[in-house]
């Protein structure tokens, strides 16, 4: 055997135990999930969900394939030193001990996570690691007393010592076929990437995988808790953190709190004094608001840009679609911007009023918090969705909005049990016109109650996917848009026609809307979550346009509603206007403008990285910034109870 042929039959070699140790791995894990279903769930949940059970177990084989992919890595990497230093046996004990060790440490973690899902119904998350700050001596008598811990451990040695001796069963040091040699590398090159992207398709494998059902315990059955602790891992790096009072009065340069006060609500520290923080922010809406008890639709729209209105006007092109004649027609505020500049953010300005950036990805996510829009709106008699035709593990809204106050949490599987033949993409879920006709139905039923929705679109959203044949509007790309775009055509059109379909869509829901019955007892508010991104260029006199989305209003005819929508304003004023228009007498988190209010002077409009207002740049930045205090020492005070 030459030199050359001696190092491929070391590498096949260890390229096809590696693929060994991943079986090993998948099985362990698998097993572990057998475990977590005969003690969570029942056969019932199985056969009443049985259309749903074949892509949850497909899913799990991928999650527990993606940890397995990356735990053998190591092995690749000694299999390199095997061929370099030609010590075959050394190393290939050294890899068996690491592939028993790695799959008593998977049963290990998996056991783990079943007896922290009996104590906090859910798998690993961000509150695992707060557990790390307790006493030690306190949480090794915690583990003692409410763990099986000798049998944990009992189970760890047998699975360990099993998966020795299958590994040393089937590792091999050599292979001498040439044929068998090609088949071993190609298997590895082919299945451990795939298996760690998780996917050949548009996205890797993702926390929305996760969610393959309306049923929250077979979505449970699916992730193994290696990936829930990697999860959780990135969620507490991106943890918010929280100042005292103090700190925050010296981070932002006031006194004291009475002026913070008497910054945000323009009044004298004296009157301030007599305030609480909680008075200072809560405000009540009218005793006989002009449209009590109308159903009420907030639309958050993917990157629906405030700038391209204008470039239909400058350029002669045809972006708004159907919509066009409802924006001509009804009230749309255009000096507005969104709160922040990601979608997730926008979700939890208009849900809760969020006073910090990734609440629904921290430990405080089921904290029910008295400033949710929904729970506003449930509290005066009406009935509450979100609706979205995404995959709603996404951002943990599955977790995290029925603690908001919602009735109804309507997403893509949800959507499809009740509408089976609603049309999908692969790439975010049901397709937005469908989401919207939805709605429209919704609101033409019969219902006890009046109805609050609020709704998120994504069809929009890169990468995109459209309806087949879909009639985009035209426009030309040419010499006069040169300097309007900031990327080549080819990414310029698939921007645009994402911003054409929202738009055209958005405008078909209106005029189904108007056309029905429904028209004269509903609200519908239209907003951007954010700006669209990449393709827009911005010069330093226009920098706002950067954070700028619409906000378009309807109300019905009859209230005779008139604006003046030179008004600025932000995401924070939607709910304020939307409570003062239709509930009586309510108190409500007052963080925001009624942009309708009669009396209303001196606006503004807060982007978390930018202010736009009618008053100078200073006392509008003092404001923001008192509101920012605010808003944290009042959500510190939510987060102790």
């Amino acid at each position: 055997m030459d030199n050359k042929t001696s190092r491929i039959s070391i590498l096949a070699a260890f390229f096809l135990n590696s693929l060994t140790a991943i079986a090993i791995f998948v099985t362990t894990q698998m097993f572990v999930r057998i475990i977590f279903a005969l003690r969570y769930t029942n056969s019932e949940l199985f056969s009443t969900m049985s259309e749903h059970v074949p892509y949850a177990i497909w899913n799990a084989l991928r999650f527990d394939a993606q940890t397995s992919a990356y735990a053998v890595l190591p092995l690749l990497v000694l299999a390199l030193v095997t061929v370099a230093i030609r010590r075959t046996s050394v190393v290939l004990s050294i890899a068996r001990i690491y592939t028993a060790t790695l799959a008593t440490l998977f049963l290990i973690i998996g056991l783990a996570d079943i007896v922290f899902f009996g104590n906090f119904g859910e798998h690993f998350n961000i509150v695992t690691f707060d557990l790390m700050d307790e006493e030690p001596l306190l949480i090794i008598k915690g583990i003692w007393n409410d763990t099986p811990i000798i049998s944990i451990l009992v189970a760890a040695v047998i699975v360990g010592v099993v998966a020795y001796r299958i590994i040393k069963y089937f590792s091999i040091d050599t292979i001498e076929s040439a044929v068998r040699q090609k088949v071993a590398i190609s298997l590895a090159v082919v299945v451990i990437p795939i298996s760690i992207r998780g996917n050949l398709g548009t996205f890797p494998l993702r926390a929305e995988d996760i969610y393959v059902s309306q049923s929250t315990m077979l979505n449970a059955c699916v992730p193994n808790a290696s990936f829930m602790m990697k999860k959780a891992w990135s969620e507490k790096k991106k943890q918010f953190k929280i100042y005292t009072t103090e700190q925050l009065l010296a981070q932002y340069g006031f006194a004291d709190i009475d002026e913070v006060k008497a910054t945000w609500l323009s009044i004298s520290t004296d009157s301030a004094r007599q305030l609480s923080v909680y008075q200072t922010l809560y405000g009540t809406t009218p005793t006989e608001p002009k449209a009590q008890g109308m159903n009420v639709v907030v639309i958050l729209t993917e990157s629906w840009s405030n700038k391209l209105i204008e470039y239909e006007r400058l350029y002669d092109m045809d972006l708004l679609g159907e919509m066009r004649k409802h924006i001509e027609s009804d009230i749309c505020f255009r000096n507005f911007v969104s709160a922040t500049n990601g979608t997730i953010d926008a979700v939890e300005h208009l849900t809760i009023s969020a006073a910090y950036q990734h609440m629904f990805t921290s430990k405080y996510r089921n904290v029910e918090y008295p400033t949710a829009s929904a729970r506003l709106f449930k509290q005066n008699g009406y009935e509450t969705s979100f609706i979205s035709g995404i995959e709603l593990s996404w951002r943990n809204l599955i977790d995290v909005l029925p603690h908001q106050g919602f009735d109804n949490v309507i997403g893509k599987y949800e959507m499809l049990e009740m509408v089976p033949d609603a049309e999908c993409n692969a790439t975010w879920g049901v397709y937005d016109h469908e989401m919207l006709k939805f709605i429209n139905n919704r609101l033409a039923s019969e219902h006890d109650k009046p109805q609050f929705i609020l709704a998120l679109t994504s069809t929009s959203h890169t990468p995109f996917e459209f309806p087949s044949n879909y009639p985009f509007g035209h426009f030309e790309l040419n010499e006069r848009t040169a300097d309007a775009f900031a990327t080549d055509d080819a990414t310029t059109t698939d921007y645009l026609h994402g911003y054409q379909y929202e738009s055209n869509e958005l405008g078909r829901f209106m005029t189904r809307l108007k056309a029905s019955a429904a028209a004269n007892n509903t609200i519908v508010a239209i907003t951007g979550d954010h700006n669209i991104r990449l393709i827009l260029p911005y010069t330093d006199e226009e920098m706002w346009w950067r954070y700028s989305v619409p906000l378009y209003l309807y109300t019905p005819d009859s209230l005779h509603i008139t604006a003046d929508t030179t008004r600025y304003g932000s995401h924070a004023d939607i709910i304020p206007t939307l409570a003062s228009l239709t509930l009586p007498s309510a108190r409500y988190f007052k963080a925001g403008q009624d942009l309708l209010a009669d009396s209303l002077t001196n606006t503004i409009g807060i982007n978390a990285e930018y202010i736009i207002s009618d008053m100078p740049h200073d006392a509008v930045q003092r404001k923001a910034d008192a509101l920012n205090v605010l808003k944290k020492i009042y959500f510190s005070e939510v987060f102790r109870e």
